[in-house]
Parts: C-alpha cells; structure tokens; sequence
C-alpha cells in the first residue's frame, strides 16, 4: 500500500448501508493519517459505485467533513475501472498508448529497417508488449463478454 495508491473496497447487499460500511474505514484511514503526519489530499479522492442493476441513489460518502463527488470511473495501479465495469476506456487508453509507442519505433521496427530481427523483437517484448498485456487477466475477458451480447441483438 503507497498513500498515493490506497483503495478501500465496501461491499454490502443493502445499498442503504453501503456509506455507513464505506464512511467507517474511511474514518480509520484518517486517523491513519493524522497519526503519521501524512497529509490526505481531499480533492484527489475518488470515488466509484460499482451497482448490481440499476441504482440511481448514492450514498454520501464524507473525509475530514468534506463530501467527496462520485466519479465514473477511477484509474487505479494503471487500470481504469467504470462503474459498469465495461472496460472500455481503459481498452481505448490502451490502443491509444499503444498506437503512440509503435509510432516512435517503427523506424527501428519497421520491415525495411537495418535492425537485427533478434532486437526487434527484444524492443516489441520490452517496450511494446508490456503496453497491451498490463492488467489484462482483469479485462481480457471482456471482449468475449461483448460479442457475446452483440449475437442476441
């Protein structure tokens, strides 16, 4: 756990206690805090409600008297998460990131290079693959899941 990386995850059938079960934890983390002579930045604090079905009520959610707003989605350790777990801008930032760094190399990776085949392929294991594979045990499965879908409709 990094202060700048810390997660607290509530999970609780009744939606209803879903803030008393989060304001809790985040109560203690503040006393953590304050402990520690560490500094919470309030303004930096998201946080996502991931529903099962459709819940139009959100709970307040409050640190040091301060109403935190609830976000959409939040990026955590490099993984961005949606409330409903769609994945699909994390995929796209992905692509993104991807698309960026294969631009940069190409010239050293590109057929026509002078490049040794050995050290393109070192470079694309290094630098490229890491880009796409990060985090994917998480989201992977996500495209089965969509064409899934697709072929009811």
């Amino acid at each position: 756990m990094y202060a700048d990386d810390t997660a607290i995850l509530v999970k609780n059938k009744n939606h209803k206690y879903t803030a008393a079960a989060l304001n809790q934890p985040l109560a203690k983390l503040d006393d953590w805090f304050l402990k520690w002579k560490n500094a919470l930045n309030v303004s930096k604090t998201e946080v996502v409600y991931f529903p099962k079905g459709r819940r139009k009520h959100k709970p307040i959610v409050k640190i040091k008297n301060q109403t935190i707003t609830w976000s959409h989605q939040v990026k955590h350790l490099g993984v961005i998460l949606d409330e409903k777990l769609t994945w699909k801008n994390h995929i796209t930032t992905i692509k993104t990131k991807f698309c960026a760094a294969s631009r940069k190399l190409f010239p050293l990776i590109a057929r026509d290079s002078e490049m040794n085949r050995k050290y393109k392929l070192l470079v694309y294991t290094t630098i490229l693959r890491p880009i796409i594979t990060y985090g994917c045990p998480i989201w992977a499965n996500q495209l089965k899941y969509q064409n899934a879908g697709n072929s009811r409709k």
